[in-house]
């Protein structure tokens, strides 16, 4: 499952080349976002990090995350409101005073590559609370479809004269990060999204994405309002093998929550696709960080927002593969913009 996708792969979800590169957007709409995000770890656990780029045109802002694990330390980069006056849609770049990043398309819907400049904060393991400086290199590689369910209409999420799509990619990443004067290279696996239009965050998730040798999945469940997900949340993901990608069918991922912070939750995923393809298991943290998104919910408010590196142990016996997992959930009552 290392082979280059075909055109006719990479596109089979509606998804063009063109679609790699910046969309027209809504100024007078304070929701509307276009962001890509990338997401790897090392094959044995003991590297992973997750970079995001997005941009907030009608709140004229940029918000930029990278958060590194290092085999010990989680180092967190969160700068979410720089000025969009600074941005270049083109590059995909900023340059700021000890802070700069830029996303190259080498080849659409193939390979980007994304590097970074910055000072981060170690929040978790030794030397927790030191700013430290950090880097990135990474090329990332489309190993898959290019998966998308498409204009739903779901309210603040869609736009009814734009394009409001988003889509997911499973990846092989390699190059290297730096945290203070260690240099950690990279040859693993992950994933990568595209997103642009409204995007209304008042949501609870749970995002599951694993990345084995012999099959990749995602599988996400949506519940607007809801401080978590309901009996009957939005599900949408794919599976990817070596027949090609089908649509998730259904799926549940129950959890159990805990106050370890480097273990928050642990629990089984329950996953059926079309064509009855079935992915069952056990999920197990190996590592975790906490992320603050109070400032993209209107009105801010806290949440419970976290991504975990997880160890997927199947049912059936199977070798066992990593991926990660994000959960957020609002631990009061979720408030929007008309009720503040």
């Amino acid at each position: 499952m290392t082979a280059t996708p075909s055109t006719a792969e990479l596109t089979q979800f509606g998804i063009r080349p063109a679609d790699e590169h910046a969309h027209p957007f809504d100024a007078a709409d304070p929701t509307w976002n276009e962001s890509v995000f990338y997401d790897w770890y090392a094959p044995d656990g003991s590297l992973a990090g997750h970079l995001r780029i997005g941009a907030m045109p009608g709140q004229e802002r940029v918000w930029f995350w990278l958060f590194l694990f290092d085999g010990a330390r989680w180092v967190a980069v969160e700068e979410t409101r720089l000025p969009i006056a600074g941005f270049s849609w083109e590059r995909w770049s900023y340059r700021g005073a000890g802070l700069s990043f830029e996303r190259e398309v080498v080849s659409e819907l193939l390979h980007n590559r994304v590097r970074a400049t910055a000072f981060g904060r170690v929040i978790a393991g030794p030397d927790t609370g030191r700013v430290l400086p950090v880097s990135v290199d990474l090329d990332v590689f489309g190993i898959g479809a290019c998966h998308s369910v498409g204009d739903r209409g779901v309210d603040g999420h869609s736009h009814d004269e734009l394009s409001a799509l988003r889509f997911e990619q499973p990846t092989r990443v390699t190059g290297h990060f730096t945290v203070g004067d260690q240099r950690f290279d990279v040859d693993g696996r992950g994933e990568r999204d595209h997103s642009w239009g409204p995007r209304l965050w008042n949501m609870a998730w749970r995002f599951l994405i694993l990345n084995g040798e012999h099959f990749r999945m995602q599988a996400v469940l949506v519940s607007f309002g809801d401080a978590e997900p309901d009996e009957e949340p939005i599900a949408v993901g794919y599976l990817s093998q070596t027949a090609g990608t089908a649509d998730l069918d259904s799926a549940q991922i129950d959890l159990q929550f805990s106050d370890d912070a480097q273990h928050p939750f642990s629990g089984r995923v329950d996953a059926t696709y079309e064509g009855g393809a079935e992915i069952r298991g056990t999920i197990s943290c190996v590592t975790a960080c906490e992320i603050d998104a109070t400032h993209a919910f209107s009105p801010p408010q806290p949440s419970r927002y976290q991504r975990a590196l997880v160890r997927f142990t199947p049912d059936d016996g199977g070798a066992s593969c990593l991926g990660w997992l994000e959960v957020n959930r609002f631990l009061q009552p979720v408030i929007f913009e008309d009720e503040a």
